[in-house]
């Protein structure tokens, strides 16, 4: 049976996830969230979907039920156009959830 564990990370500019390149992550992940805080400018999901993850929304969640071993995610700081006031202000926080196993 596999253990899972909680690992923190914070980013204050531009950032992709490589999966498959997390630090201690040799058998994958089984979620991973991204929260922005409410003073911090929003977060642009580069997958195409021109997704913003904001305070005011819930935070971008991927989970699966089988450790994600590869893959990659790209993130842009950026403000919208539509956005009524400005902040230059870049902070994330990005949660994982490691799949560990029994030795470690």
């Amino acid at each position: 049976m596999n253990k899972a564990l909680f690992v923190t990370a914070n980013h204050d500019s531009d950032f992709e996830i490589d999966i498959s390149k997390l630090p201690d992550c040799k058998n994958g992940v089984y979620q991973i969230e991204i929260f922005v805080p409410k003073n911090s400018m929003p977060l642009l999901n580069k997958d195409g979907s021109n997704q913003f993850i904001r305070e005011d929304i819930c935070p971008f969640k991927i989970e699966s039920t089988v450790p994600i071993i590869n893959g990659i995610l790209r993130f842009e700081f950026k403000e919208r156009s539509n956005s009524l006031t400005r902040n230059s202000k870049k902070q994330a926080i990005v949660r994982y959830l490691y799949c560990a196993s029994n030795n470690e």
